[in-house]
C-alpha cells in the first residue's frame, strides 16, 4: 500500500457504510490561464476502491490536489454538509524555515503526537484521530468542534510566540488540505512533491470532549475586560442565523437582526453597563451613535429598547 492509499483509508475507511462522500478539489495554479480554475469531484465512500482512486490521483501533475478532511453528506459541500468527524487537523506554515522546524514545534507543543504528518510543500499538515467519531447534529456541536480546532491552533502557536506557524483560518469543518502523492505547483519552475513524512500507529487517542478539557489547561487565562466576555447561551433554542460574531465579543445572540451597526451598539452598551452607567444614560448615548448611520442600517425605537433591556438583563 502506497502513502496515498494509506492516507485515504485512514481518513475515510472508518465511515464505510454510513453513506457519505469524500470531496476532492483540483485547483489550477495562478500561472495557468484558465477560466475554470477549480474542479470539484465527489466520490461515494461506500463504493470507492481506495487503491484505484489513489492511482488516479497520483497521475495529476499540473494541479494542486486537495481533499476534504471530513466526509460530506449529499446536501452540498460547505460546513453544513459535515455531520460527522473523526479527525482534528492543523496547517503549519514554515515561514521560510525548514519542514523540520514545523515538526519540532509539534513535538514541543503541549499536545499529543499526531497520527500523521503530511509535507505540504511549504510546511506540514498534521492530523489527530479521535477515539470515536464526533457527531455534528446541531449548531452547538459544530461550535464545539471549531473550538477544539481553535484551541489546538492556539496551543501550537504558543510554543514559539515569535513566529506563529499554525494557520488560524484552519478551523472550518469543510477544510480541504493537500493530498499526499501530488504536487504543490504554485511555482511553475519549482513544483514540490507532497507526501506523508511521519506516521504514528501507536498514538493515544482522545474523544473531542477530552481534547477540549486538556487543551483548556494550556490556554492563556485572561481576566474578563470591557468588551471581552462570553455570555452562555442555551443553543437548543437558538437558530444558528441568530448567532452573530463581533470584533469585541464571542458568540452570542441578540434581540435584533444581525448587522454591524447593531453589533457596535450592543458592544458599546454592554461596556457602559459593566461600568455601572444608568440605563437612561446608556439610551441617550446609543441614540446619538444611532443617528450617525441611520441611512446605512436603520434601527427602530423598539429595537433600541430591546437592546437596552437585553443588555441590562445579560450583563456580567
Amino acid at each position: 500500500m502506497d502513502n496515498t492509499e494509506y492516507f485515504l483509508e485512514k481518513l475515510f475507511a472508518w465511515c464505510v457504510g454510513l453513506n457519505y462522500r469524500m470531496e476532492f478539489r483540483l485547483v489550477k495554479p495562478d500561472w495557468m490561464d484558465d477560466p475554470r480554475k477549480i474542479h470539484r469531484n465527489c466520490f461515494p465512500i461506500d463504493k470507492t476502491d481506495f487503491s484505484f482512486l489513489a492511482d488516479r490521483i497520483k497521475r495529476v501533475k499540473d494541479r494542486n490536489v486537495y481533499v476534504g478532511v471530513n466526509p460530506r453528506d449529499w446536501n452540498g459541500y460547505g460546513n453544513d454538509s459535515i455531520k460527522i468527524s473523526k479527525w482534528l487537523y492543523a496547517d503549519l506554515d514554515a515561514h521560510d524555515r525548514s519542514m523540520d522546524y514545523c515538526i519540532d514545534i509539534l513535538q514541543r507543543a503541549n499536545i499529543p503526537a499526531p497520527d500523521m504528518i503530511v509535507k505540504s510543500g511549504h510546511g506540514v499538515h498534521a492530523y489527530w484521530e479521535l477515539q470515536e467519531p464526533f457527531h455534528i447534529d446541531k449548531s452547538e456541536d459544530a461550535l464545539k468542534f471549531r473550538n477544539a480546532l481553535v484551541s489546538l491552533i492556539t496551543v501550537i502557536n504558543m510554543t514559539d510566540r515569535s513566529t506563529p506557524i499554525a494557520d488560524k483560518a484552519c478551523k472550518d469543518l469543510a477544510r480541504i488540505l493537500r493530498c499526499p502523492g501530488t504536487y504543490n505547483v504554485k511555482s511553475k519552475e519549482n513544483p514540490i512533491y507532497c507526501d506523508i513524512c511521519m506516521t504514528n500507529d501507536v498514538a493515544w487517542h482522545y474523544t473531542l470532549h477530552e481534547w477540549l478539557d486538556n487543551l483548556k489547561i494550556y490556554l492563556p487565562q485572561e481576566t474578563p475586560k470591557r468588551h471581552d466576555f462570553h455570555i452562555d447561551i442555551n443553543y437548543d433554542h437558538v437558530n444558528s442565523k441568530d448567532i452573530i460574531k463581533t470584533k469585541y465579543m464571542k458568540w452570542m445572540t441578540t434581540p435584533t437582526r444581525p448587522g454591524y451597526r447593531h453589533n457596535d451598539l450592543i458592544s458599546h452598551a454592554i461596556g457602559m453597563a459593566i461600568d455601572g452607567v444608568d440605563p437612561y444614560e446608556i439610551r441617550k448615548t446609543l441614540d446619538m451613535k444611532r443617528s450617525v448611520s441611520q441611512f446605512d442600517n436603520p434601527i427602530s425605537d423598539t429595537e433600541m429598547g430591546n437592546i437596552i433591556d437585553w443588555v441590562m438583563k445579560n450583563k456580567p
